[in-house]
């Protein structure tokens, strides 16, 4: 019977032997030196999680601009790190003290890699860092619309993480706070910052300058819809729409208890038997490409045979 990741961690974690865990995704190809990078953080006892960094390449089949997007949630992350307000891990590798692990709660749908950190943090759980030398390999979705279903999920367990972890935004969390408003809050009302900015546009068209910006809004809007024609800036222009639509779906979908704790995984990789691009063999590391390359070269002189 499936009863979601949440559920599987919360039977997993505590059977465990080791002081520290780490978590990964089944499509995430770690540095060979990883591991190591982030265990020896935990020689200060204050630490309660390490992060590490998720390097994200285009598939170069969707024009999804997934990739330009988590540059810039890894940029925030070395910020956070810098405040000491660190909130959330990357999914694809980071890890945590097994004796600070809070069980999730059986309803969550997903995020698991933001609220495992933040409940550390709302109970006193030790601090949380940023290692950007424990890197982590991934592909992007190959299509937008993989990526909206991952949105809409994500969106549904954002809105939980919200009404889980409020106390983290009230002012005596000091610089937790700040961030928490201003990277997570703030972006979780997007879809919804959109569309009340475009009604409020329609209600002052009498305006030429409101006349102006909505013209702005009609042709960044077009602009998304053109993505699969125009490329490049028309595809972050669709990334960024589709980032938020997906959210405010996953909000309406969370609210009408139609979002499920499991869910099936989206596309991430090239099909098998099919070359990478250039763009995910130069940031591949060098001794697991060989041993890919090793590998498949095996294959084939049992194939031959």
């Amino acid at each position: 019977m499936r009863q979601g990741k949440p559920a599987t961690l919360n039977a997993a974690v505590p059977q465990l032997d080791g002081d520290i865990v780490v978590f990964s995704d089944a499509n995430t190809r770690m540095d060979p030196q990883a591991l190591r990078c982030l265990a020896r953080w935990f020689a200060d006892p204050a630490v309660g999680a390490v992060c590490g960094r998720l390097v994200l390449s285009d598939s170069g089949r969707g024009g999804n601009a997934d990739g330009l997007y988590w540059r810039y949630e890894t940029f925030l992350k070395q910020c956070e790190a810098s405040l000491g307000a660190l909130l959330g891990a990357n999914g694809a590798i980071y890890a945590v003290r097994r004796a600070h692990y809070r069980p999730l709660p059986a309803c969550t749908v997903s995020v698991d890699d933001l609220l495992i950190p933040m409940f550390m943090r709302l109970h006193g759980g030790g601090e949380i860092f940023f290692v950007p030398e424990a890197r982590a390999y991934e592909t992007s979705p190959t299509q937008v619309r993989h990526e909206f279903r991952r949105r809409v999920r994500i969106g549904a367990g954002d809105l939980q993480a919200l009404l889980w972890t409020w106390r983290l935004l009230l002012p005596a969390k000091g610089m937790v706070a700040f961030s928490y408003f201003s990277h997570k809050a703030l972006r979780w009302l997007g879809p919804w910052l959109m569309l009340a900015g475009f009604a409020a546009n329609v209600f002052l068209l009498d305006r030429p300058v409101f006349r102006w910006l909505f013209l702005g809004q009609l042709a960044f809007y077009g602009l998304g819809v053109l993505a699969p024609v125009v490329r490049i800036a028309a595809s972050a222009a669709r990334y960024f729409i589709t980032l938020n639509v997906g959210l405010g779906v996953g909000f309406v979908r969370l609210v009408l208890r139609l979002q499920r704790p499991f869910w099936s995984t989206e596309p991430r990789s090239d099909a098998p038997g099919q070359a990478k691009t250039s763009t995910e063999l130069s940031e591949y590391p060098p001794r697991a490409r060989a041993r890919e390359a090793s590998g498949a070269a095996a294959k084939s002189r049992r194939s031959a045979a």
